[in-house]
C-alpha cells in the first residue's frame, strides 16, 4: 500500500500509516460501562426482528447493553469491509452517471437506491461511531472508546477500505466529539499519532488531492470513498452544455470509480455473523439526520459543558445591548425602490460594533428584524460560498472542512446562513432564514488567494476568528472581493498574494 516516490511530509506520514502493523487495543485499562439516563433518549435502537437464534443478541433488550470494545478491532474492521463490499458489488454501470441519485424525484429508482445505499452506509457508520462514544459517562471511558475507533479507522485504512475508514474518522472530527476536551486529555500518544497520520491523508485541500492520489495508488482489493467523485459528476453535468461532451465526461468519471473497486476481492476475510448482526442492528433514517445531530450536540454539552456557558449560568447577568455607530449605518433610503430601510432595523441590537461577531450559541440574544425576507432586498451582495473556519473563538480548528453556506454582505456586516439539509444546497430556499453567524468586518483583514484558487481569507482584528471562503466561479469570486473589500474598509485592509 505504500506510495512510490512520495517525498512530502504529508505523504511520508501516510506511507508510515500504511506500513505500520495493525495495532490491537488501547493500553488503557478496561472500564465498566454503566447505563446512563440520557440513553433512554437515544434515537438508535435495536430492531425487534434483527436478533436471530444463536446470534448472541437475542437476550439483549437494547443496543445500549453492548459496548463496541468487547470486539477486537481486526474483527470489526473485517466485518465492516464485508458489509460495504457487498454494497459496492451491487453497483451497476451507469448507476452513477445517470445522476438519478441526485434527483429527489428519482430516489425510488433502482439505480438511485444502489448509489444511495453506499451513502447511507457511510452516514450510518458515522452516526454509530458518535453514538458509541457519547454513551460513556466519564471522560476516561469516552477516551477508551474513542481510542478503539481511532484504531478501527487505522485498520480499515490498512485494508484499503477507505469508504468505512473515512466514515469513522470524519465522525471523530464532528462537533459533538471534537469539543470533548476532557476526553481528549486522556488519549495516549499513540492515539494522537494515528489521528495525525490519518489527517494527512484525509485532507480536503486542493480538492482532496492527497486523498485521491493515495486512494488511486493503493492497489487491490480496495473500497474507495466516492463522495468527491459524486461531486465531480455534478460539476461535470452543469459545466458542459454540449450533450455529447457531457456524456463523455460523466462516463469517464464513472469508469474511473469502477476501476477503483471492480477487481477487489476480500475473500480472505471470514464472516462473523454475530458482529455483522450487531453492525446492522441500528435503525438509521436520513430524514431524521438533523434531529440526530441536535440530539448528539445536546448530549455532548451535557457530558462536558462549555466553560463559558457554565460560568454564565453560575453568575447570570444582563446581556449588553450591541449597537453600531451611525457612520457604519447605510443610508436610510434604498436608492432603487425608495423603500425605508430604517423601518426594517428599528431595533439597534441587530447591528454590531467593529470586530464583534455572533454565532449560533448567542444568536438568540440578537433582536433580528421580524421580516428577514424584506431585508434580503437590501443586501449589497449574496450567494452560495464554501466556508472553512480555521480559528473560531480564539481556538484553532483541527482539520477544518469546507461546508456550503449562503452568505450575504450588507454595509460592513457579513451574514452566514447554514443549509437546512446537507444534501440540498443549490438555491436560497435550501438554507435557513435566520443567520447562524453575523460578523462586522470593519477593520478585518482580507487575503485574496487569486482567481486560480477562488479562495479568500478573512481575519478579525484580534485573530479570534479566521475563516476561509471559496467561490464557485471567477465572476462570483471577483464580486465577493469587491463587496468584501468595501465591508472591511477599503484597500488598506486588502492583502493579495499568489500561492
Amino acid at each position: 500500500m505504500s506510495v512510490s516516490g512520495a517525498t512530502s511530509p504529508r505523504k511520508k506520514a501516510a506511507s508510515c500509516l500504511a506500513l505500520s502493523p495493525p495495532k490491537s487495543y488501547s493500553t488503557m485499562p478496561k472500564q465498566r460501562h454503566h447505563r446512563s439516563p440520557s440513553k433512554r433518549k437515544r434515537l438508535f435502537h435495536i430492531e425487534g426482528d434483527v436478533a436471530s437464534e444463536g446470534s448472541g443478541l437475542e437476550s439483549l433488550e437494547t443496543v445500549e447493553d453492548i459496548c463496541v470494545t468487547q470486539w477486537k478491532v481486526d474483527d470489526l474492521a473485517s466485518q465492516l469491509t464485508l458489509i460495504s463490499g457487498a454494497l459496492f458489488r451491487d453497483l451497476l454501470p451507469l448507476d452513477l452517471a445517470s445522476l438519478n441519485w441526485y434527483n429527489p424525484k428519482m430516489r425510488i429508482s433502482p439505480d438511485s437506491q444502489r448509489v444511495n445505499a453506499i451513502t447511507s452506509r457511510f452516514n450510518y457508520d458515522g452516526q454509530w461511531t458518535i453514538s458509541e462514544i457519547l454513551k460513556q459517562e466519564t471522560p476516561r471511558q469516552r477516551a477508551y472508546v474513542l481510542s478503539h475507533f481511532l484504531r478501527l479507522a487505522e485498520r480499515l485504512f490498512q485494508l484499503n477500505n477507505f469508504h468505512s475508514s473515512y466514515a469513522v474518522f470524519s465522525a471523530l472530527l464532528s462537533s459533538p466529539i471534537s469539543r470533548l476536551e476532557q476526553t481528549e486529555s486522556h488519549l495516549t500518544k499513540r492515539d494522537r499519532e494515528i489521528r495525525d497520520q490519518l489527517s494527512a491523508v484525509f485532507c480536503s485541500d486542493n480538492n482532496w488531492k492527497s486523498f485521491r492520489e493515495y486512494q488511486e495508488k493503493a492497489g487491490y482489493p480496495r473500497l474507495p470513498h466516492i463522495g468527491f467523485y459524486k461531486t465531480d459528476l455534478i460539476h461535470a453535468y452543469h459545466a458542459c452544455t454540449n450533450v455529447n461532451e457531457r456524456h463523455r465526461r460523466l462516463k469517464a468519471i464513472e469508469t474511473r470509480v469502477f476501476e477503483l473497486y471492480s477487481r477487489s476481492n476480500y475473500g480472505f476475510l471470514e464472516d462473523i455473523p454475530v458482529i455483522q448482526t450487531y453492525l446492522k442492528s441500528f435503525r438509521y433514517m436520513e430524514e431524521l439526520q438533523k434531529f440526530v445531530d441536535d440530539s448528539n450536540t445536546k448530549i455532548s454539552k451535557l457530558l462536558e459543558p462549555d466553560p463559558t456557558e457554565s460560568s454564565s449560568k453560575a453568575t447570570p447577568h444582563e446581556q449588553p445591548k450591541i449597537t453600531v455607530s451611525s457612520k457604519a449605518r447605510p443610508s436610510k433610503t434604498n436608492l432603487i425602490d425608495d423603500s425605508n430601510i430604517e423601518e426594517l432595523l428599528a431595533d439597534d441590537a441587530f447591528l454590531l460594533t467593529s470586530g464583534q461577531s455572533l454565532n449560533r450559541k448567542n444568536i438568540g440574544n440578537l433582536s433580528l428584524p421580524s421580516n428577514m425576507a424584506v431585508l434580503q432586498r437590501h443586501y449589497d451582495w449574496q450567494g452560495i460560498l464554501e466556508r472553512k473556519n480555521v480559528v473560531k473563538n480564539g481556538r484553532f480548528s483541527f482539520v477544518p472542512r469546507w461546508k456550503p453556506v449562503w452568505a450575504a454582505v450588507w454595509s460592513s456586516n457579513f451574514f452566514v446562513f447554514k443549509p437546512k439539509s446537507p444534501f440540498r444546497t443549490s438555491e436560497r430556499s435550501h438554507f435557513d432564514g435566520t443567520p447562524c453567524a453575523v460578523y462586522t468586518l470593519t477593520e478585518w483583514k482580507m487575503e485574496a488567494v487569486g482567481d486560480d484558487r477562488l479562495e479568500l481569507r478573512l481575519s478579525s482584528p484580534d485573530h479570534a476568528f479566521i475563516m476561509k471562503l471559496k467561490a464557485h466561479t471567477v465572476t462570483e469570486f471577483r464580486e465577493w472581493i469587491k463587496y468584501l473589500k468595501a465591508a472591511v474598509g477599503g484597500s488598506s485592509n486588502l492583502i493579495k498574494f499568489d500561492m
